[in-house]
């Protein structure tokens, strides 16, 4: 997604669960919260964010239209819950063909067991379960192989 912010998708919003006025203050206070990001993953300045209302990020969203339009084949995943939110993003990822790769350690869920049952079957079915270090090696490789921009 950080390089669909330098193509100008800067934010994408689907609200579709109600009017706000019509819950109580605690009901809108997790609302307001409902799509806070911890400051260890915090965006960069200039990286797309996509709010979604569902498990996956496909799900009612135009993601799949975005990575479509930009030409990109590969979703790299981190996030939680993993047998929630990361499998169903993943198993809709590969759904739509794209390549999806699971950063191992950039995923967990409450459960150790749920966690590992769930990546060591996404790494069977769906997508690349890989270490942190192999996919920085693979960002790197792919980074020098593209084109300078002017």
């Amino acid at each position: 997604v950080t390089g669909l912010a330098g193509a100008g998708v800067d934010e994408w919003s689907f609200r579709r669960d109600g009017d706000p006025s019509q819950l109580t203050p605690e009901a809108q206070d997790r609302r307001r919260r409902k799509f806070d990001i911890i400051d260890e993953v915090e965006p960069l300045a200039g990286e797309a964010v996509l709010k979604k209302l569902s498990p996956s990020a496909f799900w009612g969203t135009p993601l799949v239209g975005h990575l479509n339009q930009f030409g990109i084949d590969t979703v790299i995943t981190c996030g939680e819950s993993t047998s929630g939110c990361v499998r169903a993003s993943v198993v809709d990822g590969c759904t739509y063909r794209f390549r999806m790769i699971v950063v191992e350690e950039g995923v967990f869920d409450r459960h150790e067991a749920c966690h590992a049952i769930n990546l060591f079957d996404m790494n069977q079915k769906y997508a690349d379960v890989l270490p942190l270090a192999e996919v920085v090696k693979y960002l790197r490789s792919w980074r020098a192989e593209q084109p300078a921009r002017p």
